[in-house]
This record gives C-alpha cells, structure tokens and sequence, in this order.
C-alpha cells in the first residue's frame, strides 16, 4: 500500500537529534602497537552513493587504552555527515557497522535521532536529495573546501512527516538499496562472464 505525506511540517534538526563532531586525528594512530586496541575509522571513502556505509572501506586505527574514544563511537541508528569537502552526503549506520567499532573522523558530524520523533532511513534520504542538499549548501562556508558547522546543522529545517510516513520511506530505503546492490553484482557477474568468453575467443583465435 502507498503511503501519502499530506501533512509534512518542518522542525528544527536539533530539536529532535543530537548532533556531535567526529573523532580529533589526537586522540588515535595509524600504526598498531602490543598496548594499543584496535578501531575502525569512517573516512569519506567509506561512504556509498545509496546512504550506507562500505564495510570493506574502514581504515585500521589503533588507540591507547586511556584515549577517551568511547564517546565517538558509532552506534546503529546513528546518521553520519560528511560536512567538510566538496560533497557532503549522510549515511546510516547499521547493527552491522556499529558492531565493529567504529568511530568517525574529524570530517563528519555524528546525528543521533530521537527515534520516536524521526527515523534514520528518513533523515540519510533528505539529507542526501536534491532539496536537502541545497539547505546543506546554503549553510555551509568555504568555496573550494565546504564545510557545515554543528551549529548550522542544529538549525537545520528538515520534514517531520508522521512516523507512519517515515516507516514507509525506511522500508523504500532498504528495498531500493538492495534492488540496487542486486543489479550491481549481476552487471558484474555478466561483465566477468563476458570477459572470460572473449579471452577464450582471443585465445583461441591464436590457437
């Protein structure tokens, strides 16, 4: 069944979300060592164009026991925010992602809804569409290297529809992102496919 918004306000993102930076470059390192534990870094490159995060993209840190990273750490249901570089995008931080310890770096900005006000699903798809896009924009600062103040994005007017809407856009989320991921993997699989054929033909021709 279609579920029509017909009553769509607009709140105040921090009305309804807790909105935190990412973890300082200080506080982890590149290099493992006996006494350090080990982490997982969320880096711009880690983020697909479908809201989600690429697991396999994580980068490897490791931080002193004492280091205070706890606070950084992602948990599912968050929505991350590149809000510095050129192109800011959100993505969803599922059970999957926060399973493996993973914090963000100190180019995002870390959104935790109250999830009975608004949906994650909801949020990642407004923040990376058209319209939302164009509000990201309008608060940003800097030419060549954008970046969005917690602040800003505080104040940041987002659509409120009702939960009933907002399930159903969560729902939508993931079965488009899957439908997508989907098609991907069967392109490829033709791709790999055709490529052995012709190298067989080649290979063949000069037999």
């Amino acid at each position: 069944m279609r579920i029509h918004s017909t009553n769509t306000g607009l709140a105040r993102l921090g009305e309804y979300c807790q909105v935190s930076t990412g973890a300082p470059n200080s506080l982890y390192e590149k290099e493992p060592a006996t006494s350090r534990t080990s982490l997982k870094l969320l880096t711009g490159k880690s983020l697909s164009r479908l809201g989600e995060i690429d697991i396999s993209a994580l980068q490897d840190i490791y931080a002193d026991p004492e280091a205070d990273l706890g606070r950084f750490t992602l948990k599912a249901g968050d929505v991350t925010l590149l809000a510095r570089g050129s192109a800011m995008r959100a993505a969803l931080v599922t059970k999957e992602v926060a399973m493996g310890r993973v914090v963000a770096s100190t180019n995002f900005l870390v959104i935790r809804p109250d999830p009975t006000h608004i949906l994650s699903e909801s949020l990642v798809f407004y923040l990376n569409s058209q319209s939302g896009q164009a509000r990201l924009d309008a608060i940003s600062t800097g030419a060549a290297l954008k970046s969005a103040p917690a602040s800003k994005v505080k104040e940041l007017a987002i659509p409120k529809p009702s939960l009933q809407v907002q399930a159903a856009i969560a729902e939508l989320f993931h079965a488009s992102n899957y439908v997508v991921r989907a098609g991907t993997r069967y392109l490829e699989a033709q791709q790999t496919a055709a490529h052995a054929h012709m190298d067989h033909m080649l290979h063949g021709a000069h037999s």
